[in-house]
């Protein structure tokens, strides 16, 4: 069995700046990064903080100091891509034969049928699941794949064993919110509740807005004032109703 290493550059291990617990984070990034067939540094793909902590086994509070310091330490270049997802990079200071540790992260568009997320080899989905494999949900990897979702991320979210209302909704929330792709990825990734959503309005957060009746009359969305009320009470009270659009 061939034994596999992660370069670790000599002035980081005498660098007295550092702690042992905040080398331990940065060679446990540099471990994470690292592909031993390239034989150089990769991007991480769009993570969200909470989800990363569980990757390299760190408490969320001590991951978020010890990437401040290694940034400032100019040791890992992290790239924001929304309000919760980002990728990282630990930064190319070891003399190896690559372009991925000094290119731009691949960023992922606001729609969603791109994405910048590699579309790697097809054998993530298309092969027999083995004993200890996760099953894939076939029909949770079309709508990825139809979304612009490329692997190993779209194979990833397919065998987590999250509903397809589930990641159609959070697709259909960061549609609505302009928001990019990763948004959704990262919420899905760490099993994010889903706001609410009105079923009259479409609007989220209960932050209602106004709906049009038959008849074509402007009126405040009956969610606002009976939030009690189901779709299907609200129709049998005030009849079939549809967004305003103003």
């Amino acid at each position: 069995m061939t034994t596999q290493y992660t370069p670790v550059p000599n002035n980081v291990i005498h660098n007295e700046s550092i702690n042992e617990r905040q080398f331990h984070t940065y060679c446990k990034i540099m471990n994470h990064c690292w592909n031993p067939e390239q034989g150089a540094f990769e991007w991480t793909l769009p993570t969200s903080m909470n989800q990363f902590a569980k990757v390299l086994g760190k408490p969320r509070t001590t991951l978020i100091k010890h990437l401040r310091f290694l940034t400032q330490e100019n040791l890992v270049r992290i790239t924001h891509i929304s309000t919760i997802a980002f990728t990282l990079i630990p930064t190319p200071t070891v003399h190896q034969r690559t372009e991925l540790s000094t290119s731009d992260p691949i960023i992922i568009n606001k729609t969603l049928n791109t994405e910048g997320i590699k579309d790697s080899e097809e054998e993530y989905v298309h092969q027999p699941t083995g004993v200890h494999q996760p099953t894939v949900n076939a029909e949770i990897e079309d709508f990825l794949k139809r979304a612009g979702v490329g692997n190993p991320t779209r194979a990833q979210l397919a065998s987590s064993g999250v509903e397809m209302e589930y990641v159609v909704s959070w697709f259909h929330l960061t549609e609505m919110r302009e928001e990019p792709v990763s948004h959704a990825i990262a919420a899905i990734r760490d099993e994010l509740p889903l706001p609410y959503i009105c079923d009259i309005c479409g609007n989220l957060d209960g932050k209602h807005s106004v709906v049009k009746d038959s008849e074509g009359h402007i009126m405040e969305c009956p969610m606002a004032t009976h939030p009690h009320l189901n779709q299907a009470e609200v129709i049998e009270a005030f009849g079939e109703l549809e967004k305003a659009g103003v």
